[in-house]
Parts: C-alpha cells; sequence; structure tokens
C-alpha cells in the first residue's frame, strides 16, 4: 500500500509486518 493509499483511508500507522492483526481487524471494520 503506498503513502498516498493510506492518507486516503485515514489511517496513520504504517503497514508493518508486525502489524498484520492490526491491519486484519481494519479490514473486518470496513466490511
Amino acid at each position: 500500500m503506498t503513502s498516498k493509499e493510506k492518507k486516503g483511508r485515514g489511517k496513520p500507522w504504517q503497514w508493518n509486518p508486525s502489524q498484520v492483526a492490526t491491519r486484519e481487524e481494519y479490514v473486518r471494520e470496513r466490511e
């Protein structure tokens, strides 16, 4: 994911392998 996409989604955190769980939770919230 690019910085532009992160800004577009309004999420400030960085997408790191150590934060996969956080990313998955975020995806569930969007669904």
